[in-house]
Formats: structure tokens, sequence, C-alpha cells
């Protein structure tokens, strides 16, 4: 189960925009000023209603709102939504704190949008395939230690920093990361699917510093 639980609304930009530069947060500002109903201001923004009559010509609302804002109606209203509203303006879906995380920072081009959120998925998949393998090969403190150590949750953390948070020396610390650690190699070759788990603890290990050549040794982090 990821993490987060996204909610997309879609609006129609071009109105909101020419709205807020004319000093209009909401339709219902937009409403009492123009006398044009909240609902029908609401469903331009949301893009949920044809922009034309059956005619071709353009609403007599949109109209209204066009020379009260003092602008055509056409740049009201995205050209690809005048006469094609959109069937929901919502979508909910579930996002891992990696994607959220990625997902904040996009910026750049569109190729570079592209690249990121491919990297981005790539990403999520890998640290959740990681996350799934150590709750259900290594013991419960075991994957906190690694966890922590290897910053799977956020910043990596120092043995002492570790052992203050559990409750444990700095020695106990690294006896728990050692042994959760050739846990995890012992149990690798048991796996339905060692290839796929193969890679992704070498892809983990290259990018925590962990040297993997005949098993997981990871360099001391001090």
């Amino acid at each position: 189960m990821k993490s987060y639980s996204l909610k997309i609304q879609v609006r129609n930009n071009h109105l909101l925009s020419i709205m807020r530069i004319n000093g209009f947060d909401t339709a219902a500002e937009l409403s009492r000023a123009t006398g044009v109903s909240q609902g029908i201001i609401g469903q331009f923004l949301n893009l949920s209603v044809s922009a034309v009559m059956k005619t071709g010509e353009w609403k007599p609302s949109l109209i209204k709102l066009a020379d009260f804002l003092r602008v055509t109606p056409d740049m009201l209203i995205p050209p690809q939504h005048v006469e094609a509203p959109l069937h929901t303006n919502r979508a909910e879906m579930e996002m891992s704190m990696v994607e959220a995380m990625q997902l904040t920072s996009l910026t750049g081009t569109a190729d570079e949008l592209t690249d990121s959120t491919h990297t981005t998925f790539l990403e999520s998949e890998r640290t959740e395939g990681l996350h799934e393998f150590l709750a259900t090969r290594i013991t419960e403190r075991e994957e906190r230690v690694i966890r922590y150590r290897f910053g799977l949750d956020g910043e990596k953390k120092t043995y002492d920093q570790i052992g203050k948070l559990m409750g444990l020396t700095r020695e106990r610390i690294r006896q728990i990361e050692k042994k959760g650690l050739a846990r995890m190699r012992s149990a690798i070759p048991r796996e339905s699917n060692t290839d796929r788990i193969c890679g992704l603890l070498t892809d983990w290990a290259q990018d925590q510093s962990i040297e993997v050549a005949t098993g997981i040794t990871p360099k001391h982090i001090h």
C-alpha cells in the first residue's frame, strides 16, 4: 500500500487567471459583481459545460462575463474545451513518498518532465520492492536499523544516532545491521524472482555506497 492519496482537480486557468487579475478569487465574488449565477461560473471554471450553444454561438452568460472582465469570450476558455467539456475534473490516485517528493519538485521543459517522470516511476518501483523485501525477509528490529542506516525513509543516520533512537548501544546497532544484511543475502537464492531481487539490492547497494560482490557488505558510515 502506498503512503499517500493524491487528489487532483483540473480547473480552467484561462478564466481563473483573468479573474485574479481583476481582483476576484472566487466564483461567488465574480457572481455578485456580474449577476451571473455562481453555479454557472463554477461550471466554466470546472470546464464541465460547453462554452457555446448548439448554434455555435457563445453562451450569453460567458459573453456577460467577458464583457465585465474586458476580454473576448475565447480568452476565457481553453480552445480544446470550447465544445468539449470534461466528463470530470477530479481524480484520486495513490502515491508513494518518492513519487510525491518528485512530483512537488518537478521543473523544466516538457522533455525534462517526461524523463523525470520516467525516473520517478523506476525509482518508486525499486524503493517499494526493497521495502517489501525488507518487511518480509528480516526481523522488525533489523528492518528498522537498516531503514535508518541507509536513509530509506529520509536522511541516513549513524550508529550513535540510531542507538539513541532505539535505546541501544552503538555496537549493538552495528551487530543488528550486520545480521539483517546477512539475512537479506541468504534470502535472495530462495526468491522465485531471484534476478529482480538481486537487481533491486544491487542498485540500492550502489546508491547507498555498499559494495556488492560475493555478498552485501556495508562500508562504514561515520
